[in-house]
This record gives structure tokens, C-alpha cells and sequence, in this order.
């Protein structure tokens, strides 16, 4: 910057809340909306947020729940919900069955949705892609073959299956 303060670099902003976020994450966010450039504090939240859900996506999805509606709850409520999906489907099922369908929890939803586990009970992948909100991502998940020869009965309430979702083992 020739006329002021020099700016960090994207990728030094990125790398700092990145490792920043691996041991204290809530400090990092709280670092990164005391930032007054909004670019540079978009990158270390969507960052910081991004790492967490990598790290804790329990966590992750909890403290989103603090948040105000808006971009950063959904971000990190959908990061959470699809890594903790992948992580531990059945955990993350039960967590998003507190909740009411929404956009912010449709990757996890799709993620539940698309597994091997689910997709060998087709009413249980069946009734979770008809919970996504988003009609594109509805339309991804079931088009993957949810719906193909399943003969599942689609009148199933969304998302009522989740004993048989994942065996515990």
C-alpha cells in the first residue's frame, strides 16, 4: 500500500488464524471481528472458522448457534455439520435432529444423506435429502441415486430414522 499502512498478505492472514484457530479458536474469532478491513477480516474468520470444523466440528457447530443470523452463522453451522458428519455421522444426526430443517444444515444433512451406511437403508438417505431446503442440493442428492430402483416409501418424515442411521458398533 503506497498511500498508508502496509497490508498483510492474504496467505500470511490465512496461515496466522489458520494455526491460530488450531488451539484457541473462539480467541481467533474474536480476533478476527475486531479487524477493520473487512477483507482481511472475512479471510481470518472464514478461516478460522474453516479450521475449527476440521479440528471440532461439535464445538464448532455449538458456538454457532451464538451467533446472529446471518453469513458467519451459516458458514460455520454448514462447515460444522458436514465435518462432523463425516467424522461422526451418528453423533452429528442426533445433534441436527434438535433442529428444524435449514440451509444452515443442509450440507449436513446431504453429507448423512450421500453415505454408504445410509444410502443401504434407502428410506433413511431417502428421508434425509428430502430435509435439504436448497432445491439445487436436494436435487444433487437425490439424483446421485438416492431414489434409483430404491422402492423406498418417500412419505417418511424427514429425518425420523436416526437409530438406524449409522450400526453402533
Amino acid at each position: 500500500a503506497l498511500n498508508g499502512a502496509p497490508q498483510p498478505h492474504p496467505d500470511w492472514v490465512r496461515s496466522a488464524y489458520a494455526l491460530w484457530s488450531d488451539s484457541e479458536p473462539q480467541a481467533a474469532l474474536r480476533s478476527a471481528a475486531q479487524l477493520s478491513d473487512p477483507t482481511i477480516r472475512r479471510n481470518a474468520f472464514d478461516t478460522a472458522i474453516s479450521r475449527w470444523a476440521k479440528n471440532d466440528a461439535k464445538a464448532l457447530g455449538e458456538y454457532a448457534l451464538t451467533l446472529p443470523e446471518g453469513y458467519d452463522r451459516t458458514l460455520a453451522l454448514s462447515l460444522a455439520s458436514r465435518a462432523w458428519s463425516t467424522s461422526a455421522p451418528k453423533d452429528a444426526a442426533e445433534w441436527m435432529l434438535r433442529f428444524d430443517p435449514s440451509a444452515e444444515l443442509d450440507l449436513g444433512a446431504a453429507t448423512i444423506a450421500s453415505m454408504p451406511e445410509t444410502l443401504n437403508q434407502p428410506e433413511v438417505a431417502v428421508s434425509w435429502a428430502e430435509s435439504i431446503v436448497d432445491p439445487r442440493l436436494r436435487v444433487r442428492v437425490v439424483s446421485s441415486g438416492l431414489r434409483c430402483g430404491s422402492g423406498a416409501d418417500t412419505r417418511i418424515p424427514p429425518r425420523i430414522h436416526v437409530n438406524a442411521l449409522i450400526p453402533r458398533t
